[in-house]
């Protein structure tokens, strides 16, 4: 009766083990795939997001600080902004690192009243630029609260510091154009002032992944 019982029982061959296996294999490798491209398509939409943002944040505080430009809190006597920064304006544009001012480059630099003084003296000088740090482009920012040498200051100051993240973005361009865009001296003397500004760039990790922002600002206050 025990031989019965045990001629009796079954279980897997080897083959049928292999087979179980195999098909458990390829399940969970689809699993694993599918949850690999879900990863993958949840970063490129955060990178969107983020690039789209940084982009446009910097944009908005570029053009935010330029329309204050030449502010002044004083209704008497001479504004000094108009002769802090190089080329005899409240707002000039440079080459990075230049003093000679142009029609358009990859720098602005402009003075306005921050604190609100109305003071001739320690005028704040402000900028913008596109730097290059370890073969990745970034958008620097300059805030000098005194500036040194009154009528002499381009892109040639010290102290610029990154708005953008160099571990994220890589900025490819950055462009300032002046308009009137005749020349440097229409567009300093000019009343109104107009400035279009673009930034391109790339993340780090996914060069494919591209933006550009631009817009044009102007600049009120009639020295």
């Amino acid at each position: 009766m025990l031989v019965a019982l045990v001629r009796d029982q079954k279980g897997l061959t080897l083959i049928e083990l292999m087979i179980g296996m195999l098909l458990g294999l390829i399940v969970t490798g689809i699993a694993i795939s599918m949850y690999i491209s879900t990863l993958g398509i949840t970063r490129q939409t955060g990178n969107t997001v983020r690039i789209g943002h940084e982009l446009s944040a910097s944009l908005d505080l570029i053009v935010r600080d330029l329309r204050r430009a030449g502010y002044w809190n004083d209704s008497s006597g001479s504004n000094p902004h108009g002769d802090i920064v190089a080329g005899g304006s409240p707002v000039m544009i440079f080459d990075a690192g230049a003093t000679t001012p142009k029609v358009s480059g990859d720098c602005v630099v402009f003075s306005y009243d921050l604190n609100r003084s109305g003071g001739s003296t320690s005028p704040e000088l402000f900028g913008y630029k596109l730097a290059v740090e370890s073969s990745v482009g970034v958008l620097q920012g300059l805030f000098v609260a005194s500036a040194a040498s009154p009528s002499g200051n381009g892109c040639d100051q010290t102290g610029w510091v990154n708005v953008t993240d160099p571990s994220f973005l890589n900025i490819t361009a950055l462009s300032f154009v002046a308009n009137p865009n005749g020349s440097v001296a229409s567009f300093a003397s000019a009343s109104v002032r107009s400035i279009g500004i673009e930034i391109s760039g790339f993340v780090i990790d996914d060069p494919l992944l591209v933006r550009q922002v631009r817009e044009s600002v102007r600049v009120r206050n009639d020295l």
